[in-house]
């Protein structure tokens, strides 16, 4: 069951009732897209247990293909997509220039 805070228990209800199956789908298939990176993208991860939005996003795909009518395993592979991108995009703002050996004033 996926927990927001306290006074989110219509989420929370809305979630773990109807969408907790795909979700969890959707997280299968996310650890098994980025297997071969797990380990080094772990501390990650972490940083990104608590981000609502990572939580929310899948959902949020998944309740508008049901709306729509359209196929589950679309859906399914359309949330991963999402989840990764956003995943992506937090850890490339966690990542600074300064390790990858760039300099961010090329003045």
């Amino acid at each position: 069951m996926i927990v927001l805070s306290e006074g989110d228990l219509v989420v929370e209800f809305f979630l773990a009732r109807e969408l907790q199956p795909d979700l969890l789908e959707v997280d299968e298939l996310f650890k098994k897209s980025l297997w071969p990176w797990w380990d080094d993208i772990a501390i990650y991860l972490q940083k990104l247990s608590g981000d609502k939005s990572f939580i929310m996003i899948p959902a949020v795909v998944i309740a508008a293909y049901r709306k729509l009518g359209l196929e589950r395993d679309q859906a399914i592979k359309i949330a991963n997509i999402f989840k990764t991108m956003h995943m992506a995009t937090r850890i490339h703002v966690l990542v600074k220039d300064d390790e990858e050996g760039q300099k961010t004033n090329q003045e």
